[in-house]
């Protein structure tokens, strides 16, 4: 036509040949063949790569590539429209110097999925725990047992947290009370026989003080002991404590007395009165025993009321428990 198209210039070498090519208006013939063509493939070049709307003036500079940056051309789009525009690679590079331009534009990128609200971890309720606690506890008290599985049945049926705390005290009280049985079968003959040993010894040491109060009543009466059928009166002096006359063990609900006291021993008839020295071996022959009379002679009178055993004072002072097959060896007769 009669005008050449718009242009894509810069400055650098051959700027005169660039400023005649970029005046609009003028001549194809005054435009050398060579330049024209040149120009051409830049405009197309320029429109082929979408450059068009960077449009290089003829007088480009530095200010050029910051106005392109701060629309928000990358360096590497400044760069292209640049050497489109004719400008060497050194050039470029100088005009280039100075701190980065912003990245290319691009599609913003899509924000993450949001997460879904998980459910907030709730610690296990004071209930649960309790019933942990008092479970295990119902172990060496039995009697909790029941407590743990009543918390266990309220803490499920409310549906607190912690509902596996709940069933595991629930099970050991379980287990508790299935184990409960057999224990009571094996502690309570044990409890009964530490029972009944404590009672015997507390025996023991009844005989124990009546056999030293016959001992001093010999003393003062030369070497006689005391009557068979008074003996609690006689020996009160010495003992001064009626409650030495009744043994722990004794069960009977009305036990012979001696007047207003009850009584829960016997003494040897055989050697009632007799001098001490006219009994030939004191530690064989019985004094006072486990009986329910006063004193006997013919029938010993004996109650195995001490595991089956009775306790016995011997006239030389000593007590000993004997089982019921033991007592054939005892002698009565002085």
């Amino acid at each position: 036509g009669q005008g050449g198209p718009a242009l894509l210039t810069a400055p650098g070498s051959a700027r005169g040949t660039r400023r005649a090519c970029a005046e609009r208006g003028r001549s194809r013939a005054q435009v050398p063949p060579s330049a024209a063509g040149k120009l051409a493939a830049r405009v197309r070049r320029a429109d082929a790569e979408g450059l068009s709307e960077m449009s290089v003036p003829g007088d480009a500079g530095r200010d050029y590539v910051e106005r392109m940056r701060a629309e928000g051309h990358s360096d590497d789009e400044v760069r292209a429209a640049l050497a489109a525009g004719g400008w060497s690679p050194e050039e470029i590079r100088d005009v280039m110097a100075g701190p980065p331009g912003p990245p290319p534009l691009s599609a913003p990128r899509p924000p993450p999925p949001a997460a879904e609200p998980t459910a907030k971890s709730e610690g296990a309720s004071p209930l649960a725990i309790a019933t942990l606690v008092i479970g295990l506890l119902s172990m060496l008290v039995f009697p909790l047992a029941l407590v743990a599985i009543v918390l266990g049945i309220i803490a499920l049926s409310r549906k607190h947290p912690g509902q596996g705390l709940a069933i595991a005290g629930m099970a050991v009280a379980g287990v508790a009370l299935m184990v409960m049985p057999v224990m009571a079968a094996i502690l309570f003959p044990v409890f009964a026989r530490a029972r009944e040993k404590a009672r015997q010894a507390s025996c023991m040491s009844n005989l124990k003080q009546i056999g030293l109060a016959q001992l001093m009543y010999a003393t003062d009466y030369d070497d006689v002991l005391a009557p068979a059928d008074d003996w609690p009166g006689r020996l009160m002096p010495y003992m001064r404590n009626e409650d030495i006359l009744v043994c722990p063990a004794d069960s009977r609900a009305d036990p012979h007395s001696y007047g207003e006291w009850p009584l829960s021993y016997t003494m040897n008839g055989w050697v009632g009165g007799h001098a001490l020295g006219a009994i030939s071996s004191p530690p064989e022959t019985a004094l006072v025993y486990d009986g329910t009379r006063v004193y006997a002679t013919e029938e010993p009178a004996i109650e195995f009321r001490h595991n089956a055993g009775a306790n016995v004072a011997f006239v030389d002072g000593h007590v000993k428990w004997l089982s019921e097959r033991h007592w054939g060896e005892v002698r009565w007769e002085p």
